[in-house]
């Protein structure tokens, strides 16, 4: 039993990744984790408590895996990929009410036996019943490890989705500063000492930038921490997908995809090659809320902010991803 042409969903934090995720995992042709895939990279982060980290393989920081020449690089990776595959095979359902099972945090951590049964189940389902199956897999940190992802799966289709960055960035800002939301205790082994100017966190959050020291950021305004974290984010996605064969990837923009949703999704579709259902097109219709505090609408309106720190450090990357100032507003 092996994954065969997985699809990953690749885009910044706060960029529209859950919704698109949700959207396809709706489809019963691909398995998913209805959860984001962090657990399976934990044990390369850089702290075991940490659960959503940029620190991956050591391979991904020096390219070994750009040119994989030798035998011994070879069966490293095919190593990684049974690894990799087995992790998809406790992990990924296609049911939406039994994984959603693995978001529930009683189950993850006061009943975990619970859930390991499930898993075991699903396991035993899918050794007996499947040979090759098919996974959508959404986790924004895989936006740095697109290079190890296309070597891993050679057959993996890639959804990279962007949003204008003057949006982004400050969805970004609100997750950073939201009160209950968002909250990483966990990195406090970071130092847990965060004086930002303007956004009263006391720790790091979303992506963690290589050579990450509290002291660096000490009175630096929350504008341009995010943007930062927008922009380091779309260069290494650019970068990655310069190497890869452009038939392997699809970029799509947020804003269409509020709105014009039908038409993005059958786009979407025919690329990784699955089916427009009328399961599919049903749940679109509704265009359910997801990590938000609002209902998802075309009409959505960002209240923007501090936009004059960070126009002319973002304006080459719009260009770029094919946005120009001002021109979207959702």
């Amino acid at each position: 039993m092996q994954v065969e042409k997985p699809v990953f969903i690749i885009g910044s934090y706060r960029g529209g990744t859950s919704l698109l995720f949700r959207l396809l995992s709706e489809s019963k042709e691909l398995w998913s984790m209805y959860r984001e895939s962090n657990h399976i990279w934990q044990s390369y982060h850089r702290d075991l408590k940490e659960s959503s980290d940029t620190v991956y393989f050591e391979e991904l920081e020096n390219g070994n895996f750009l040119n994989t020449n030798t035998n011994e690089e070879i069966k490293d990776l095919e190593e990684k990929k049974i690894l990799m595959d087995l992790a998809y095979h406790y992990s990924t359902y296609n049911s939406y009410i039994l994984g959603y099972l693995g978001r529930v945090k009683l189950l993850r951590e006061g009943v975990s036996w619970v859930l390991d049964l499930i898993n075991y189940i699903n396991y035993i389902y899918k050794v007996m019943n499947i040979v090759n199956y098919r996974i959508v897999d959404k986790t924004p940190p895989n936006i740095f490890r697109i290079d190890f992802l296309a070597n891993l799966y050679p057959d993996a289709k890639f959804i990279y989705l962007t949003r204008d960055g003057n949006d982004n960035i400050n969805s970004l800002i609100s997750a950073w500063c939201h009160k209950s939301k968002f909250q990483y205790p966990y990195r406090k082994y970071l130092g847990g000492n965060l004086k930002l100017k303007d956004c009263d966190s006391k720790v790091w959050k979303f992506f963690i930038p290589k050579g990450f020291k509290e002291e660096n950021y000490k009175d630096q305004s929350i504008a341009s921490v995010c943007s930062d974290q927008w922009l380091l984010a779309h260069e290494a996605a650019q970068r990655s997908f310069e190497k890869i064969d452009s038939s392997r990837f699809i970029q799509v923009k947020f804003e269409d995809l509020l709105s014009r949703p039908k038409s993005v999704m059958k786009d979407i579709c025919s690329f990784i090659d699955i089916d427009f259902s009328k399961k599919l097109e049903k749940i679109i219709e509704e265009m359910p809320p997801v990590n938000t505090d609002t209902k998802q609408s075309k009409s959505k309106s960002t209240k923007k902010q501090n936009n004059h720190e960070f126009e002319e450090k973002i304006s080459k990357m719009q260009s770029k991803l094919g946005y120009n100032q001002n021109s979207y507003a959702i």
